[in-house]
């Protein structure tokens, strides 16, 4: 039988590599469409947001 812990652990490390693909993803799409300032910090926010409301 896994580990609960590790199990958990493993689950989480998945998740923010998954998402942080996906800030870098929206980053590179925004580069090239807008002059916004700070496009990591908008990458990133669009990603957390679409994070918190579960992949609608």
């Amino acid at each position: 039988m896994p580990d609960p812990g590790l199990d958990f652990i493993i689950r989480k490390l998945g998740h923010m590599g998954v998402f942080g693909i996906l800030a870098l993803l929206l980053w590179r799409a925004l580069v090239g469409t807008t002059a916004w300032r700070q496009l990591w910090a908008w990458a990133f926010v669009l990603t957390v947001l679409y994070a918190a409301l579960g992949g609608l």
